[in-house]
This record gives C-alpha cells, structure tokens and sequence, in this order.
C-alpha cells in the first residue's frame, strides 16, 4: 500500500495486529509476539503505537533521515496527548 511519507499513524494492538503478517519460524519474534505471549499469560499491557511513514522503504538504514527527524516534532506532541489520556504528567530534568 502507498501512503504519503511523514504521515503519522495511531493504532491499538487489535488495529496493528491486523496489519502484521504472522512470524514465519520460531526464530523471527517481533514485539507484537512478545505482547500475544503476555496476553497468553494474563499480563498484557494496553498497548498504542505510533508510527510514521518513511519516505523510502527500499533504503533502510539504522540512521534515521533529516526528513523522518523533522517528524518527530509532530510525534512528540501526539506521544504527550496519550500520555496526558493516561495521566501521565511529564516533569522537565534539571540541567545537569
């Protein structure tokens, strides 16, 4: 599916659970693995991710790109939106 790079998403578990192919071996555990096996167990957290589009998927790097940085300012204030819905107050560090 194409989308527009540096559009943000939200999704619940059930919503990204839905847009995650299933592991093929034993060996490929991904996150979303992780939380099932915590579901199993009784214990899982609720759970919302973020994303954001990239602009290339064909390149992917472990730096992320002065266009996906300048994203992060947006992502940032949808990241204090759910933790404000969670009553979660955010407290500035004091300069070291």
């Amino acid at each position: 599916m194409q989308d527009t790079p540096g559009s943000i998403y939200r999704f619940n578990k059930e919503e990204m659970d839905s847009h995650l192919p299933p592991p093929t071996t034993a060996h490929e555990v991904t996150f979303p693995d992780v939380l099932f096996k915590s579901e199993l167990m009784g214990e899982a957290p609720e759970t919302i991710f973020l994303c954001i589009v990239p602009q290339n998927y064909k390149d992917l790097q472990m730096e992320m790109t002065p266009f996906l940085y300048d994203k992060f300012i947006d992502m940032e204030k949808f990241l204090l939106i759910e933790l404000e819905k969670l009553n979660i107050k955010l407290e500035r560090l004091p300069d070291a």
